[in-house]
């Protein structure tokens, strides 16, 4: 073989090498030592446990532009079985934590979003930049220092640490500071309605007066959006603490000290939403469809797509009654015919979408417009659906006249 075609076999190899992001092996310390000789940061992962881990190892970590910058400017290494330096720092092994460290080993920056590249790049450029590091601000914050353009950041960062405490008090601090105009933007609502968790909060009154929820909806672009933040909290303070037991609570008497509060509306949506559940975990099944059945027909028009369809679902499975049935038909006849125009907004979800209205039509009676929609929801799968078994099977069923729901 002469040395041309050597070459021409062994340059597809050379070329087709791939780096990828160096781990290095041993103790903290010895990390820790090895970045302080290198002058290079420290980054350390949690994920052992976390699905995340095998997306940053399998996809992130091996592309070239990732491997080559953070080769360069970190010393990478896994946390591991090392509890005393995982505890020290809030790391949790079940969902990925990313800790960054100074050359001289100080802890500087935080963050778990990682799931593409440049998510990860943009943590990892945070982490080398003290005007972002999460550490660095949080400690000019507690001095008094209130840099405005960062504290959103800092109270999405420690909120994912599970520093509750310090998340809400940042994000108060934020909050406060906003000019009443300020409140109305897309970014800063759905900053405020992460935040807002009792009605004492600062921002609750926003999303409570029907003037302003309204104005949030549309600036969202999500009929509900406002009412739902507002719901939240009444589940939360008026309703669960009475429903968290077997003894049923009296709902009478919650409806009268809700509307008194709030109003008439209120009451009865959010005692729907905990009687579903509370139905539900105590085995009263009738009474359990007939919320539903009144949820999807009084606020149907306000939930989501996959909101429906989950309620759907469940009057679905669990009656033969085909009134209650005939209230899960309308709501997921709007959203059927919505995928079938458009599958995109859905995404995986669209053939399960229509394959729960085909399943409705078919437990009312209704077996020939059933299997026109399941035929069409068969269409609508992707060959790596997870559906691709239990679509196809419920369309035989219905040509048979068996049990879907069974």
């Amino acid at each position: 073989m002469n040395r041309f075609s050597l070459a021409v076999l062994v340059l597809p190899t050379i070329l087709g090498a791939q780096s990828r992001v160096q781990l290095e092996p041993g103790a903290s310390t010895h990390v820790f030592a090895k970045a302080r000789e290198q002058n290079k940061y420290a980054l350390f992962i949690g994920c052992s446990q976390a699905p995340s881990c095998d997306v940053l190892d399998t996809t992130v970590f091996t592309h070239d532009s990732v491997a080559s910058f953070i080769n360069k400017k970190f010393v990478v290494a896994r946390i591991g079985d090392d509890s005393a330096f995982a505890l020290k720092y809030g790391a949790n092994n079940r969902r990925l934590t990313l800790l960054f460290f100074s050359p001289e080993g100080s802890i500087v920056h935080r963050g778990a979003n990682a799931s593409t590249d440049s998510a990860f790049m943009t943590l990892a450029r945070e982490a080398l930049d003290t005007s972002t590091q999460y550490y660095v601000q949080l400690a000019a914050f507690e001095r008094g220092e209130k840099n405005y353009a960062v504290m959103p950041a800092v109270a999405l960062t420690a909120h994912a640490s599970n520093d509750r405490e310090t998340a809400r008090r940042v994000a108060n601090a934020y909050v406060q500071h906003l000019k009443p105009e300020e409140r109305f933007t897309k970014d800063n609502i759905a900053f405020i309605a992460r935040f807002t968790e009792k009605s004492s909060d600062p921002a609750f009154g926003m999303f409570l007066q029907p003037g302003s929820g309204d104005r949030i909806n549309e600036i969202m672009a999500k009929p509900g959006f406002a009412e739902g933040v507002v719901d939240r909290i009444i589940r939360a303070e008026e309703i669960t603490p009475a429903a968290s037991s077997a003894t049923e609570p009296d709902w009478k008497m919650l409806s009268a000290t809700i509307a008194k509060k709030y109003t008439a509306v209120y009451a009865d949506r959010t005692i729907t939403d905990v009687q579903i559940r509370w139905f539900a975990a105590n085995q009263r099944t009738p009474e359990m469809v007939r919320a539903i059945a009144k949820k999807l027909e009084v606020y149907g028009a306000q939930l989501a797509p996959g909101a429906v369809n989950m309620l759907a679902w469940e009057l679905f499975l669990n009656t033969d009654d085909k009134a209650l049935l005939e209230k899960g038909i309308i709501r997921m006849e709007r959203v059927a015919r919505d995928v079938e125009k458009d599958p995109t907004p859905a995404g995986a979800m669209g053939p399960a979408f229509v394959d729960t209205y085909a399943n409705l039509l078919y437990r009312a009676g209704r077996k020939t417009d059933a299997i026109t929609w399941q035929e069409k929801a068969v269409k609508l799968m992707a060959s790596d659906s997870p559906w691709k078994k239990a679509i196809p099977a419920n369309l035989e069923k219905m040509k048979k006249g068996e049990a879907t729901w069974e």
